[in-house]
């Protein structure tokens, strides 16, 4: 029971008492003892309330049987090894460190859709496109590049034939894409040979 203001007392998670909208409650607010701190009952334990009683809980993750905490429990073949139903009887997730069929990669909570060259919340290696300017990448649309995505195609540094709005060759570092607005320098052949014929004349 808690007291509240004005003198009412109404039950509250930890009182030992399960009340509505709890799963358990076993006089405690500590997770880790198969109630959690919000009365829940955790992962791979089984909690049941003695007449009368808090609630009392049991590990039974491993028994074969799968209850209703558990998602998958395939007794003694439960393993953190790949595709396995895992040792707290949780099933083979992307972001829990191990690397399951249809994930490239698996970083558990070093997954990240921020970090450059991250393993990815979709538990795919980092890609041109993804948003963000990664290793050998100069570019990437909607990757906080000063270029757009109309001019970041490929990620990639530009071809030397590529100019730069002021007309200079690009260069590595100019925070270019695969186009970043100008002229391709192989367009000025043209005028240059057309010139040099004229001067003759």
């Amino acid at each position: 029971m808690r007291l509240e203001e004005g003198g009412e007392c109404v039950r509250a998670c930890g009182d030992g008492l399960r009340t509505p909208g709890e799963a358990c409650d076993d006089g405690n607010t500590e997770s880790g003892d198969g109630c959690s701190e919000d009365c829940e009952v955790e992962m791979g334990w089984s909690c049941w309330e003695p007449e009368g009683a808090g609630s009392t809980c049991e590990y039974t993750c491993g028994d074969g049987l799968v209850n209703e905490s558990e998602e998958c429990d395939d007794g003694e073949a439960n393993a953190d090894a790949p595709d396995a139903c895992r040792t707290n009887c949780a099933a083979p997730t992307c972001g829990d460190g191990i690397l399951d069929t249809g994930e490239s990669c698996d970083e558990g909570e070093a997954n990240s859709d921020e970090v450059a060259g991250a393993c990815r919340t979709s538990c795919q290696p980092a890609f041109c496109g993804d948003g963000i300017v990664d290793e050998g990448e100069m570019c990437d649309p909607g990757g906080g590049s000063d270029l757009g995505a109309e001019a970041c195609e490929v990620c990639t540094e530009p071809d030397a034939g590529l100019v730069d709005g002021g007309g200079d060759p690009m260069m590595e570092g100019d925070g270019g894409g695969c186009a970043a607005g100008g002229t391709p320098s192989g367009a000025l052949w043209p005028l240059v040979a057309l010139l040099f014929v004229r001067r003759r004349r």
